[in-house]
């Protein structure tokens, strides 16, 4: 089964409300509405922690075990980091709502560290057993996006529990992003006034991950856009993304993708992303 290309799927961003801005990124809703008895969903590694949430036909598969099985897919998700490209398989009429957080912001929203559980996908069933039933009616009912956004954000504010965040994470996440991961740690550190050890621990307490690997987060990301946006040479990309050499774009891509950057540019580059590029 090959996957399917972008224009086969009905996708769109929302923002968050005033109330959600300081937490949430933005919204991303992808459907499958089509004559297609299926469609595959590739879900790359990105520099953010996300919820998910299904709507329409609940059967989704994840592929496992190098996409030689599957298992059914949780409707109602919160993803950390992912680390490794997952594949997902939804039936005609499957819909998904990406709630995509800030950095920092996913703790809000749980009541576990996600440095405890790097690369899962936890149920939100098991976190709040009592909401998802009434959740899980709403969405079904529900006839439009903007109706979807305003019964998760109800869920969303219900769950809220306001944690402090360190102005100096706040910046360092910012040059981070910036520099498209290319800045040391030890030069973030010293802008935000700490040596090294307390920085490494602050940002991780605040993200769920090293300031390392969320720099390498963000270089795979902004490579993966580059290509998806431009005929541009691997070799420029590599560069422009930060990387040392085209062998140290190979490893890293590899790492987190399980193909080469010329495999997936010859051959996965139309196919559906399922996180947005560059919103």
């Amino acid at each position: 089964m090959v996957n399917q290309p972008l224009f086969f799927m009905r996708h769109s961003f929302a923002s968050p409300s005033a109330a959600l801005k300081s937490y949430i990124d933005y919204y991303f809703v992808f459907e499958n509405k089509t004559d297609n008895p299926s469609a595959i969903v590739d879900v790359f590694p990105t520099p953010g922690t996300s919820m998910v949430f299904s709507f329409g036909n609940k059967d989704i598969h994840e592929y496992t075990h190098q996409g030689k099985n599957q298992k059914p897919s949780y409707e109602f998700a919160v993803d950390t980091y992912v680390l490794k490209k997952r594949k997902f398989i939804g039936r005609n009429n499957f819909g998904i709502l990406v709630v995509c957080f800030k950095p920092w912001a996913i703790h809000n929203f749980i009541p576990f560290h996600i440095k405890e559980v790097p690369g899962q996908r936890i149920e939100l069933k098991d976190l709040y057993p009592n909401k998802m039933q009434q959740l899980e009616e709403k969405l079904h009912h529900a006839k439009a996006d903007s109706e979807r956004i305003f019964i998760i954000e109800s869920f969303l504010l219900a769950i809220l529990k306001e944690k402090p965040i360190s102005q100096k994470m706040l910046k360092a996440c910012s040059m981070i992003k910036k520099s498209v991961g290319m800045m040391t740690v030890c030069d973030i550190a010293k802008k935000v006034d700490l040596s090294e050890k307390q920085f490494h621990r602050n940002f991780t307490e605040s993200t769920g991950i090293s300031p390392k690997l969320y720099s390498r987060l963000e270089r795979f990301y902004f490579a993966v856009t580059k290509m998806k946006q431009a005929q541009t040479s691997l070799t420029d990309i590599a560069l422009d993304s930060g990387y040392f050499d085209q062998a140290h774009f190979i490893h890293e891509f590899k790492n987190f993708a399980h193909i080469t950057p010329k495999e997936y540019q010859k051959n996965e580059k139309n196919a559906f992303f399922g996180h947005p590029l560059n919103s």
